[in-house]
């Protein structure tokens, strides 16, 4: 596990801590609590299995390096499938994304977050860009790789935490700076994304703007 937030201290609000790793580096008996050894088991795929314990491994890390026991953090979703945290009875604030080989976490106490990452040179059809841009974006954004963009999108959606429900072309995306964006949803309730590379990977963490 790769402790970034040092790194982009001045991208990320403070109370943010975010981390990346390698799936499949965890062992189950390290890191599961009773109840989610149970979940494990339920898994078919050895795939789902591996993301399932990398992403709660990196979790309980950054909970041990908030201060908070490991062992008694867990990792629960609400009605709509968003995760969130749990310790001594009260709720943390998470993000989970992953790709092939790696995967990202983000978690704060007070503010919610949402993520995500996809690797630099992967191949997409530039065809993708329409279907996710908003009408209003094409000209800002012409010139953003579409990985780049396609994560972006994503992080609100899992800010927002309406999954499927969001088509990314109702998001708005307006550029600040080079690794600040401002991203709108339909009902005008803005958040902040940074953005930025890492680890041959572009990552994307959104929050809303009055938890800065």
């Amino acid at each position: 596990m790769e402790n970034i937030t040092d790194q982009f201290r001045s991208l990320l609000p403070r109370g943010i801590y975010v981390a990346i790793g390698d799936i499949g580096t965890s062992r189950s008996e390290d890191v599961l609590s009773k109840a989610e050894q149970d979940e494990y088991n339920t898994f078919n795929s050895r795939r789902r299995r591996d993301e399932y314990l990398s992403t709660r491994g990196i979790i309980k890390q950054l909970a041990a390096e908030m201060g908070l026991d490991k062992s008694k953090f867990e990792i629960q979703k609400d009605g709509l499938g968003k995760p969130f945290g749990i310790h001594n009875n009260q709720r943390y604030n998470l993000s989970l994304a992953h790709t092939g080989e790696k995967v990202l976490c983000g978690l704060s106490e007070t503010i919610p977050i949402g993520l995500d990452l996809e690797p630099v040179d992967r191949q997409v059809n530039q065809r993708l860009r329409k279907r996710i841009l908003h009408r209003d974006e094409r000209k800002a954004l012409e010139e953003e790789p579409v990985v780049r963009l396609w994560t972006l999108k994503e992080a609100l959606v899992k800010l927002n935490g309406q999954g499927l429900r969001t088509n990314l072309n109702q998001l708005k995306i307006e550029p600040e700076s080079d690794h600040l964006f401002t991203g709108i949803f339909d009902n005008e309730k803005s958040a902040r994304i940074c953005s930025f590379q890492y680890s041959n990977h572009w990552i994307a963490v959104a929050c809303y703007y009055n938890h800065q």
